[in-house]
């Protein structure tokens, strides 16, 4: 796993002198603005994160897997991409086992499948997601959500 350093070399802003225009609210701000603004951003809608019983870190990887079979599908046309975790970790900041445990918990829902072949000579586990299972099933998560919150607002 990577030391958050080895994101690239993040300076803090000089501390505030007196009479600076610069408030150390503002400072820390613009740091953190700074740190954000160059790492990788994975949006994850929060109804995705509900549906898998609040599990933030299958719905990333979900989420990622989506994506990069949609990329597959484009360059490929046959929706299987490959990851390793070194590249997981990278992306996501999950580490192998946050992996390994997302993906166990998509195959048993049945959207995705994984096989282990080799990518420059080595073993590198390979992906592919169904996306139209997936839609079906979070469509009828929203549904039962939607429709728990209507029964609830009925009783009281």
């Amino acid at each position: 796993m990577q030391p958050l350093a080895s994101f690239g070399t993040i300076q803090t802003p000089p501390k505030p002198q007196k009479g600076d225009r610069m408030t150390e609210r503002q400072s820390i701000a613009l740091l953190i603005e700074k740190l954000l603004g160059k790492q990788n951003v994975v949006p994850v809608p929060v109804v995705l994160v509900r549906a898998l019983d609040g599990d933030p870190g299958t719905a990333i990887v979900c989420a990622q897997c989506a994506y990069w079979s949609g990329v597959a599908h484009s360059i490929r046309g046959d929706g299987w991409f490959w990851k390793s975790y070194e590249e997981w970790y990278t992306e996501t900041g999950l580490s192998e086992y946050q992996v390994r445990r997302a993906v166990k918990k998509l195959k048993a829902l049945g959207f995705l499948d994984t096989a282990l072949k080799k990518v420059s000579g080595a073993p590198t586990v390979h992906y592919h997601f169904w996306v139209v299972e997936f839609g079906e099933w979070l469509v009828s998560q929203i549904h039962s959500e939607v429709s728990a919150e209507s029964n609830l607002k009925k009783l009281q």
